[in-house]
């Protein structure tokens, strides 16, 4: 199923789309760069990536992003049970 959410209150790994399209992308806040100078890079606050399944594609988007995040119903029920435990 797909659930229309902000970034921001999408947990971390989750697979999403943009909220009109259909190329999967998974929401990360680092990016790690293998090679002859590895670095990690961090999403600045009010950011997450969003990065292809195939990787061809990375982008720096605001927490505040409508997306559409394909989830179970039983991820979704365990989602607002947490949510609910936080409020």
């Amino acid at each position: 199923m797909k659930v229309i959410l902000q970034v921001g209150d999408i947990p971390l790994g989750s697979i999403v789309t943009k909220a009109t399209g259909s190329v999967e992308y998974v929401l990360k806040d680092k990016l790690k760069i293998h090679g002859q100078d590895p670095q990690e890079i961090n999403a600045i606050a009010g950011t997450r990536f969003m990065v292809s399944r195939d990787y061809n594609n990375i982008n720096a988007v605001p927490s505040t992003l409508e997306v559409a995040w394909i989830v179970s119903k039983d991820e979704l029920y365990q989602y607002l049970k947490q949510e609910r435990n936080y409020k």
